[in-house]
């Protein structure tokens, strides 16, 4: 410790205080002139902060904050405004719209503080319809309880649930009767799920379960068992949007399944959106290619890691030639590892599906792009070879491995590029988006030659976008004149 060896004499002290005044003297003035320039947020009329409040407190959108079994943040911002000052707290409070929604961890020492924010929320929000997302810690004595609120139930229009404690397995029935939404994961329960609701998640639920199928429009199964799966994509006749993936194998034969393989065609006619991971071929992939119609598919998610060739009596070929010929206008290609892939299957797959504009690449590695680059450039001495995707308008392709781009040819991308911007004698779209994207950011050489390429192609009327991690790359335009080439 230091002591001060200056003298304390009056005369010094009095020497010590102006200059200790003049120094806080200056954040005074400081925070005087911030007040001043602040004051006419002081003085907002309580409508207009109660809209401010609203656009500061988004609704959770519970299809993208959940992958399920994931802890999520406990970010209430409706106590942190009310925290902030007496006004604030009175405006917050009377706000019906700030308390429709709420995401819950649900722990056994903390079931009391837990239950009364919920109810504060279901107090505050009046008579509308709330989102509610209750996510239980697993309870190893079995004693975990949980109140069902069956006198709020009809106000509950979306519910994500996950590790339900066993009071709950059966009553997700007919007291929901506004529920749209619902997202349920329990590997331990059967589940009662007769709800008339138009969205369902499920995940990793092994054990029984029953689904209000008439009423279901958007169906999302992850890992779940594959018999299961295409079971409920048969029996949801009225599906418009169908997401299945990393599919579990059955446990049992094909014989002691929860319903029997099917014999014939099933068509689902309102059916847009369908994903389907098509890995191994089981029994249950191949009765899916073999019979599904789809007439009104306007976007697919196209899974695929199978190593072998196609034959003539291979179940892809029949998937591909019921796939509807006018309106499929998206197709993703997704991989689930990064070099997986053979030309054969996937040359045959692009020359059938001609009306597709958009196509969208993701975490492919060189084996399959440059497989995809090569069938896509156009060769007019070629007359024999059809035209894969002659109605394509925009490339999108996504990297987010380690080495984005390692095996990649990119002289078959410009190559590729050019052919699509030459005038022809015979109808095709011409190319007007390439969008390369690197997630998370790594270091990506950009040889000279291949950013002059890139230019040059710009300059012909091709708009190119290049980001890593939503950054674009600094070497090219990002405002871009589109000039047409002579």
């Amino acid at each position: 410790m230091c002591f001060s060896t200056t003298s304390s004499s009056p005369h010094h002290r009095q020497l010590e205080y102006p200059t200790y005044n003049a120094s806080a003297r200056e954040p005074i003035i400081n925070l005087r002139h911030k007040n001043v320039v602040q004051s006419p947020i002081y003085i907002l009329p309580p409508e207009i902060l109660s809209l401010i409040f609203q656009f500061t407190c988004l609704p959770l959108d519970f299809s993208r904050r959940y992958p399920l079994g994931q802890e999520k943040p406990d970010k209430r911002l409706q106590f942190i405004l009310g925290a902030v000052s007496a006004i604030w707290r009175e405006i917050t409070l009377s706000t019906p719209q700030l308390w429709t929604f709420v995401d819950l961890n649900v722990r056994t020492t903390t079931l009391e503080c837990t239950l009364e924010i919920l109810y504060t929320y279901f107090k505050r929000s009046g008579n509308l319809l709330m989102a509610i997302g209750l996510n239980f810690f697993p309870d190893p004595e079995g004693k975990h309880v949980f109140p069902t609120f069956p006198q709020h139930s009809q106000r509950i229009h979306q519910l994500h649930i996950n590790n339900l404690p066993s009071n709950w397995t059966n009553i997700l029935a007919s007291s929901f009767e506004n529920l749209r939404h619902l997202t349920a994961f329990d590997p331990f329960h059967d589940l009662l799920l007769d709800v008339p609701c138009s969205h369902l998640t499920l995940m990793h639920t092994t054990r029984p379960v029953v689904v209000h199928c008439a009423t279901v429009t958007t169906l999302c199964l992850i890992r779940m068992h594959e018999d299961f799966c295409l079971k409920l994509l048969r029996e949801c006749v009225n599906l418009i949007e169908f997401s299945c993936t990393n599919p579990q194998d059955s446990p049992t034969a094909a014989a002691e399944q929860i319903s029997p393989l099917p014999k014939d065609p099933f068509e689902l006619p309102h059916l847009k959106s369908f994903e389907w991971p098509v890995w191994n071929l089981s029994e249950f992939d191949r009765a899916m290619l073999q019979h599904i119609r789809m007439p009104a598919l306007h976007t697919l998610y196209w899974v695929e890691e199978d190593i072998q060739a196609l034959e003539a009596s291979d179940p892809r070929i029949t998937f591909y030639d019921h796939l509807p010929s006018k309106t499929l206008a998206n197709l993703y290609l997704v991989s689930e590892s990064s070099d997986v892939g053979v030309s054969s299957v996937f040359s045959d797959f692009i020359c059938r599906v001609p009306s597709v504009s958009y196509l969208h690449a993701t975490d492919h590695g060189g084996r399959v792009l440059n497989c995809l680059f090569e069938r896509l450039t156009i060769i007019e001495e070629l007359h024999e070879r059809p035209i894969a995707l002659p109605n394509l308008e925009t490339i999108s392709i996504y990297d987010s491995g380690p080495k984005p781009f390692r095996t990649v040819d990119f002289a078959g991308l410009i190559q590729m590029c050019k052919s699509s911007l030459c005038k022809r004698s015979f109808p095709v779209k011409r190319l007007s988006l390439l969008e390369i994207a690197i997630e998370p950011k790594r270091e990506v050489a950009w040889p000279f030659r291949l950013r002059f390429e890139f230019l040059e192609l710009v300059a012909k009327g091709l708009d190119v976008k290049i980001t890593n991690t939503g950054v674009p790359v600094d070497w090219l335009p990002q405002v871009t004149s589109h000039i047409e080439s002579s």
